[in-house]
C-alpha cells in the first residue's frame, strides 16, 4: 500500500558542487518544492538518527559533488541504513563553467530521471488503470480562487505540480459496488446493490458524497487530487480551453449540449476527448470532488462539469468549478483519484539491490 502522507521528493546532497552552491545563494526559487537540498554534514549526521523522519518518502537521492572519492563515500553510507535500502542513487557533477541556464536545465534533467516511470500502472486494490501525470509547470486556464493561489504561495497564471498518477476513467458503479462488497462500507441513502446493476456498470458512480469517496480513496491507497492537479492533467500545460484542445467539438464531451441526458460508460469518447495524458471524460460526464486546501466544513469543490452543465459554466468565468457540502449526493457526482509517487513506487522502475542509475 502507497503511504501517501508526504509527496514524493528528490534529496540533492551537496559539498560544494554547482548546482547546489548555486541554489543556495541566488537561485533557490528556482528549486521545485518537491526537490531538498541538505549539505553533506548534515546529511550524513540524519543517517545515523533511526528513523529517518526527514528523508522518509524520498524518492531519489542526487548526490551532486567534486570530489568522486567522498561521493562513493556517502553512498555506501546511504546502502547502510535500512530506512534508504530501496532509494535509488544518481551521482551528477558540474562542470564549473556551467552557466546558469545549463544548471536550471541540470535540476530539470533530474525531474525528468526520478520520473522516468511508466505511462501507466493499475492499482492492485481495485484494479484501476491509472496514468502519469509527470512533474513539472502548467497554464492555469484560471478560475482557481485568490485564496487557493495564495495557500500556496503564488497568484501567478503558472503552477507547479509533483509527478503523481491519476485514474485514467471516473469510479464505475460496478468498482463502487465491490468495495461495498469488499468492506460493508454503508454508503449514502441515494445507493443501492441494484444501482449498480442496470445495464450501466462502467458508467459513472453517482450519488456519491464526500465521505463515501473518501472512504473509497482510504481502501485503495489513493487521494483526491488539488485543483491544481486536477487541471493539469484535464488540459495539459498549456492551458487549453478543452481536453483535446482550444476548438468546441461536441461530439468529444458529454455536456448539456451533448443532448444525451445522462451519464455516458467510460470510454465513450475516447480517444479523441482525452486529456494530453490519455485520461477520460475530464470535461463533462460528471462532476468530480478534488481536494482545495482552502475548503471550509460545509464546502467542498468539484470540478469538470456533468451531463446536464451548459457550455458557458465550463468556460469564463466559471470555468467548470461549483462548491457543494460534502454530504450532498447528487445526481451527477462523481469522483476519481489519484496516488502520489513515493520511493517505493520509484524503486519499481530503476535496477534492484539499489544500484546506482
Amino acid at each position: 500500500m502507497v503511504n501517501l502522507t508526504k509527496p514524493a521528493s528528490i534529496l540533492l546532497v551537496n559539498t560544494g558542487g554547482v548546482v547546489g552552491n548555486l541554489l543556495t545563494s541566488v537561485s533557490i526559487q528556482e528549486l521545485p518544492p518537491h526537490i531538498k537540498l541538505v549539505d553533506v554534514a548534515t546529511f550524513l549526521q540524519l543517517l545515523d538518527i533511526s528513523p529517518i523522519e526527514e528523508f522518509d518518502h524520498t524518492s531519489i537521492i542526487v548526490i551532486d559533488m567534486p570530489d568522486g572519492y567522498e561521493s562513493k563515500s556517502v553512498k555506501r553510507k546511504i546502502k547502510s541504513n535500512p530506512a534508504l535500502l530501496n532509494t535509488p542513487i544518481v551521482d551528477i557533477q558540474t562542470s564549473s563553467g556551467a552557466d546558469h541556464d545549463q544548471l536550471v536545465e541540470v535540476i530539470h534533467k533530474i525531474n525528468e530521471r526520478q520520473h522516468n516511470l511508466p505511462p501507466a500502472i493499475t492499482n492492485a486494490v481495485d484494479g484501476k488503470e491509472m496514468r502519469l501525470i509527470p512533474a513539472g509547470s502548467y497554464k492555469r486556464r484560471s478560475g482557481i480562487s485568490p485564496d487557493y493561489s495564495m495557500a500556496h504561495g503564488s497568484q501567478k497564471t503558472e503552477s507547479y505540480t509533483n509527478a503523481l498518477y491519476m485514474d485514467k476513467h471516473p469510479v464505475s458503479r460496478l468498482e463502487y459496488q465491490a468495495f461495498i462488497d469488499q468492506t460493508s462500507y454503508l454508503p449514502s441513502a441515494r445507493w443501492d446493490k441494484d444501482f449498480a446493476h442496470q445495464g450501466l456498470e462502467k458508467h459513472p458512480a453517482v450519488g456519491i458524497t464526500w465521505q463515501d469517496a473518501i472512504a473509497y480513496a482510504r481502501w485503495t491507497g489513493k487521494r483526491f487530487a488539488t485543483p491544481d492537479e486536477w487541471e493539469k492533467a484535464a488540459f495539459g500545460i498549456n492551458g487549453s480551453l478543452f481536453p483535446w484542445g482550444d476548438e468546441y467539438r461536441p461530439n468529444l464531451c458529454n455536456i448539456l449540449e451533448s443532448n444525451i441526458g445522462g451519464t455516458t460508460p467510460e470510454g465513450a469518447n475516447s480517444p479523441q476527448g482525452d486529456s494530453p495524458y490519455g485520461i477520460c471524460d475530464l470535461f463533462g460526464n460528471v462532476w468530480e470532488w478534488v481536494y482545495d486546501w482552502t475548503a471550509s466544513s460545509d464546502s467542498r469543490m468539484l470540478m469538470g462539469g456533468a451531463w446536464d452543465t451548459p457550455l458557458e459554466y465550463l468556460l469564463a468565468p466559471y470555468y467548470a468549478r461549483v462548491r457543494a457540502n460534502p454530504g450532498l449526493a447528487g445526481e451527477n457526482f462523481g469522483f476519481r483519484l489519484v496516488v502520489s509517487l513515493d520511493y517505493r513506487i520509484a524503486a519499481d522502475a530503476v535496477p534492484e539491490n539499489n544500484q546506482d542509475v
